[in-house]
């Protein structure tokens, strides 16, 4: 068997398979977490409307309601409560979970079960296999990659060993990044005639339109040319490229949990002369009152202005009381002088909605992580046309070109971090150059109908 992943299936011309008919087709979703919405709830979703508009019968079946089942309402998707379907591991709830599943699926009689993370991704495969229908379990990263906790990694790498004795002819695995596929095949947890590789995909929209639209809409697959998204162009200037502000702004759209790295972020910025402002964009979290803390503690969130000619910073010692962090080196610091409030340099803006409009004001995109499976918000970041700064973990560097879109940065290194991106604040033609290229990456390979019409293929194998 080959040891290399294969090319993507995104990478396959959408043309081909244009007027594929769905209709007929039968499929439920099974995810856990309905009360928030992430890069799995976006997926599942997009497909799911997409489906229903070209004809198939869909359910998806979840765990809680909330923000994503009101958004499954506004498009006309049916969905359906499974309380077992809670998002930590517990066997006995798991196994009341497979058994609602299983009594769903009785009446339904889909002729597909697609699930999605892993605790739906299990309890989802043993009820369709109890029930005689094929499974597919779409990985938006492996929970026992690395940097993930070691029992948590143990935990779930066992319960896939247990999971790949499955019939072959009725069970598939689509990989969203090389990295996963890779990982999957080094490992015995997932057969190798199983896995498939689909990149995430984003509806492209039309880079001439200055207008905004909110994150709902912009998700919208079914729209061929949604609003928004890409920052807006001067006159005369190509793609919709990035349009110059005063004031750099960077952006971090990514939820507070141990996942995401804000704090390696903060110390990073804290070190950076201006002038700059970071937006931090995302639901609450176990971490958010830390990285809060951390700001405060690092005198982000004082009002404060830097004092330096826009074109050549000046430099300053580190100020007084600023908490160490290890492999931070001192770089160029600027002096700060009373400035508005309104002005201050880190904003905490929480859930929002609107992220293709903050993606319109926004200069540089930044992703601080310690593991990843395919970053949906770099993908939003790269079709705005916008240099990202992002930590090389999982499928990232398939997402990010060093020095060519963008800046791949080690993990939990922060004074690399601040020098990338004093790199792009410093030079807007850079930035602008990178994010052009961001974007023709984007439209080569991360598409919405590329990942529509190849994840249809692969659920083919199935029928």
């Amino acid at each position: 068997m080959p040891t290399e992943a294969p090319q993507p299936a995104a990478c396959v011309s959408p043309a081909a398979a244009v007027g594929e008919d769905v209709r007929g087709l039968h499929v439920a979703f099974v995810i856990t977490r309905g009360d928030s919405i992430g890069g799995a709830q976006i997926h599942v979703r997009d497909l799911s409307s997409r489906l229903r508009a070209d004809g198939a019968t869909v359910l998806v079946l979840v765990g809680t309601s909330g923000p994503f089942t009101e958004d499954l309402d506004a498009r006309g998707v049916r969905w359906r409560i499974c309380p077992g379907l809670a998002r930590s591991i517990n066997p006995l709830r798991d196994l009341q979970a497979v058994r609602e599943v299983h009594r769903v699926l009785l009446i339904e009689r889909p002729q597909l079960v697609s699930t999605h993370t892993a605790k739906a991704g299990m309890v989802g495969r043993l009820a369709a296999c109890w029930s005689g229908i094929p499974a597919l379990f779409t990985v938006h990263g492996w929970q026992f990659a690395p940097g993930i906790p070691r029992a948590q990694r143990a935990l779930v790498y066992v319960l896939e060993l247990l999971l790949s004795r499955l019939p072959d002819s009725r069970s598939r695995v689509i990989t969203v990044s090389r990295y996963d596929y890779r990982l999957a095949r080094g490992s015995a947890a997932v057969p190798p005639r199983r896995l498939r590789l689909v990149y995430n995909g984003l509806p492209v929209i039309n880079p001439n339109t200055n207008s905004h639209a909110d994150a709902d809409a912009d998700a919208n697959p079914n729209t061929d040319a949604l609003t928004a998204g890409s920052p807006a162009a001067e006159p005369g200037s190509p793609d919709g490229l990035p349009k110059p502000t005063r004031v750099p702004v960077l952006t971090m759209v990514a939820r507070f949990q141990s996942q995401k790295d804000h704090r390696t972020l903060l110390h990073a910025v804290a070190d950076l002369a201006g002038p700059w402002r970071l937006r931090l964009v995302g639901e609450e979290g176990p971490t958010a009152t830390a990285a809060r803390t951390l700001a405060a503690s690092l005198g982000l969130l004082q009002p404060s202005r830097v004092h330096a000619p826009d074109d050549d910073p000046a430099a300053a010692p580190p100020g007084p009381g600023r908490p160490p962090h290890p492999g931070l080196s001192p770089g160029p610091r600027a002096e700060k002088l009373p400035m508005p409030a309104a002005d201050r340099r880190v904003e905490f803006l929480g859930h929002r909605r609107d992220i293709a409009a903050l993606l319109c004001t926004t200069d540089i995109y930044c992703l601080v992580s310690n593991w990843e499976g395919l970053p949906r918000s770099i993908i939003e970041a790269m079709r705005a046309a916008l240099p990202v700064v992002a930590t090389d973990v999982g499928g990232v560097a398939e997402l990010v070109q060093d020095g060519r879109t963008g800046y791949l940065v080690e993990p939990r290194n922060p004074a690399q971090l601040c020098d990338r991106l004093h790199r792009l604040l410093s030079d807007a033609p850079l930035r602008r150059s990178l994010g052009h290229a961001a974007l023709v990456r984007y439209r080569a390979l991360f598409t919405f109908e590329a990942m529509y019409h190849n994840t249809l293929s692969v659920w083919r194998e199935l029928r």
